[in-house]
């Protein structure tokens, strides 16, 4: 089958959309509902057991406010995928991104909110190995950025 290049790049989008909500959604599981993804990552900077405790603190605070979000999120997001199967309109596309931009912007602002509380528990060394911990991300996604973009055969 020869595909058209208006079909690759469609695809392209398609798959960076859904790339996009799944780490934000992941992103927001891991660091909020379920701390033991985020402490996991922060243990390999050896945390100490009074770290990981004041930590375990700041994300209970957040949760409340962050559980909430991200079923919404999560939900918005199914509602997406079905508009896009079912072959819905520009307009009815473009205002269910508005409503998962709207929910996803909360959950940054969230984010922006808990994370300067979790570095400060962080000494400096720690804060170091986590922002090279956080490059060596960018940099997979990156990667599978670009092969992302590579002819489909």
């Amino acid at each position: 089958m020869t595909f058209k290049p208006w079909m690759k790049w469609t695809a392209v989008a398609v798959l960076a959309c859904g790339l996009t909500a799944t780490v934000l959604a992941q992103k927001a599981r891991a660091e909020y509902p379920r701390h033991g993804r985020l402490l996991e990552k922060l243990a390999s900077l050896g945390i100490s057991d009074e770290q990981r405790d004041e930590i375990r603190a700041i994300l209970s605070e957040a949760r409340p406010k962050a559980q909430p979000l991200v079923k919404q999120f999560v939900a918005e997001r199914r509602a997406m995928r079905e508009l896009v199967l079912n072959g819905a309109s520009e307009k009815e596309i473009r205002v269910q991104v508005q409503k998962l931009a709207r929910i996803g912007g909360d959950l940054a602002v969230l984010k922006a909110q808990t994370a300067p509380k979790i570095r400060e528990v962080l000494t400096p060394e720690q804060r170091e190995q986590l922002q090279e911990m956080i490059a060596e991300f960018d940099q997979r996604v990156d990667s599978f950025l670009e092969r992302a973009g590579e002819p489909i055969e």
